[in-house]
């Protein structure tokens, strides 16, 4: 838990390494389409217990390695 209230779009851009990224426990309510850009190994993002009440599709794009959410 990080008290994250705000993810900026991009802000992960340069983490092209990430393989998990673990969110949980914030309180984030909202994810903006370009907010995993450039994650490309991403393969274990965790969003649980946040304030979210949707995330666009778009988010995940070329999320292409994710095997859990």
């Amino acid at each position: 838990m990080n008290n994250l209230t705000v993810l900026s779009s991009g802000s992960l851009s340069n983490l092209h390494f990430l393989e998990e990224l673990r969110l949980a426990g914030n309180d984030l309510s909202f994810i903006p389409r370009g907010a995993f850009a450039g994650l490309y190994n991403l393969k274990v993002l965790m969003l649980q217990n946040n304030q979210l009440r949707s995330v666009p599709a778009e988010a995940f794009n070329n999320l292409h390695n994710l095997q859990s959410l």
